[in-house]
């Protein structure tokens, strides 16, 4: 082991001492260590403040073993000390422990009680009002409600067709046909039905992208993405119109002409004098104005 790498138990004395409390506090640790019991060999260390900014290591003089007990008592003894504390591998330039080397052993992993595992998921940490989807029915709803929107807006239907169909063979059979992603909907107020009559709005129709491929494949995911999710229509939108709302301004700009220089802009009264005076003799005119 490095040298000043040692097994110390170390006595902390936070505020700044005077060199000379600073000898008389080792002498007084050095004592009192006498007669500890315990396992091991750790050198007594004190480390105290040098100035406002830097702190130092010094040993005692002493070897103990560890005796949390006699290190307690110590500390209740001695005002001047904030805290006694062991280390196996104790720096002495850094003032600390020092660092393990090479690498860790993995942390193990939490074990999860089978009954409440889902897909590797753990149930017990899925919000409740949304715990019901980590079940086969709900998986099974999941996989019919993505397949009842698939291909959706559909080319073989006009926009007020597509709108129709949402309000008759999506949101009205939802409580009856699907339970589950209902339950949902009631849960987060109403999110699944509000975005149903987002894609349904003919004038969104076109401009849906792959929003919709998100939200109807949404509650085959973690409920955890279900609030985001059942607004990925509504984001969308909301980018896009951002994008055109950007190029037409970038647009505007390129058209825009440039202002032409106009003769009342030149300066006038003691700014033309200041300036021409600059220019043509070198002179500050407002100077020579104050002499």
């Amino acid at each position: 082991m490095n040298e000043y790498i040692i097994p110390a138990v170390v006595f902390r004395a936070e505020k700044y001492l005077p060199l000379d409390e600073i000898k008389a506090l080792m002498l007084d640790i050095k004592l009192r260590c006498k007669g500890w019991t315990g396992d091991g060999e750790y050198k007594a260390v004190l480390n105290f403040a040098v100035d406002h900014k830097s702190r130092m290591s010094v040993e005692c003089g002493a070897t103990v073993p560890y005796d949390p007990d006699k290190m307690d008592q110590v500390l209740l003894n001695i005002p001047d000390l904030s805290s006694v504390r062991r280390y196996r591998e104790y720096d002495m330039h850094g003032g600390k422990e020092r660092a393990p080397r090479g690498m860790k052993a993995p942390k193990p992993k939490p074990t999860i009680d089978p009954e409440n595992l889902w897909r590797g998921w753990d149930k017990t940490k899925v919000e409740s009002g949304l715990r019901h989807m980590c079940s086969p029915e709900g998986l099974e709803e999941s996989y019919r409600f993505a397949d009842l929107l698939k291909g959706y807006p559909f080319a073989d239907k006009t926009p007020r067709e597509n709108q129709t169909f949402i309000e008759m063979d999506v949101i009205a059979i939802l409580e009856d046909q699907f339970p589950n992603i209902n339950a949902v909907d009631v849960h987060l107020n109403g999110a699944v039905v509000r975005e149903l009559r987002v894609i349904a709005d003919p004038d969104n129709q076109p401009k849906l992208g792959d929003s919709v491929m998100y939200f109807r494949c949404q509650f085959g995911n973690h409920p955890s993405t279900f609030v985001s999710l059942s607004k990925s229509a509504t984001h969308h939108l909301a980018s896009e119109e951002k994008k055109r709302k950007a190029a037409d301004e970038a647009e505007k700009a390129k058209g825009r002409p440039k202002p032409e220089w106009k003769p009342e802009w030149k300066p006038q009264g003691l700014a033309a004098r200041y300036n021409e005076s600059i220019l043509e003799t070198g002179l500050d005119y407002i100077a020579n104005q104050t002499v």
